[in-house]
């Protein structure tokens, strides 16, 4: 008979995510998280606030270029 884990309260979103724990420090669940392009375990409602950011300064005009440093004009 295979030995069955304890599941803790909180853990980190990792934990969570991978099913070691039942929710965050901050009270998030597995459906309140998602995982990005690159891979990082984020909350939904951060990464949601996150692109309405950036919408917002494309508009305005700023736009990242590899391989630059420059300051912006004001």
């Amino acid at each position: 008979m295979a030995a069955t884990r304890k599941m803790t309260a909180s853990g980190s979103k990792a934990q969570v995510w991978h099913g070691s724990a039942k929710h965050t420090p901050g009270g998030l669940t597995r459906k309140d998280l998602m995982k990005t392009r690159k891979g990082r375990i984020v909350s939904k409602k951060k990464h949601a606030i996150g692109l309405r950011r950036i919408k917002s300064l494309r508009k305005l005009g700023f736009k990242a270029k590899k391989g630059t440093f420059k300051l912006f004009k004001k």
